[in-house]
């Protein structure tokens, strides 16, 4: 599974995966904004604040997805 797979399901399907099969609840979170509630990726990473970048949380998510949904 990759980013761009969940990017094309409907809500109902990638609120399905997420719920399913992501157990971290910080990646939970920022996945869920992105892909559920339609924030951008740089909209997610402002409201968190620190030095977190869109890249940075992007990667932060596909590093999750390749370690534990493969």
């Amino acid at each position: 599974m990759t980013l761009k797979i969940i990017a094309k399901m409907s809500k109902y399907e990638a609120k399905e995966y997420i719920s399913k099969n992501i157990q971290d609840p910080f990646i939970k979170n920022l996945m869920e904004k992105h892909y559920i509630e339609g924030i951008s990726w740089s909209k997610v990473a402002s409201n968190l604040g620190g030095n977190n970048t869109s890249d940075s949380i992007k990667a932060m998510c596909v590093r999750y997805i390749k370690k534990h949904c493969q």
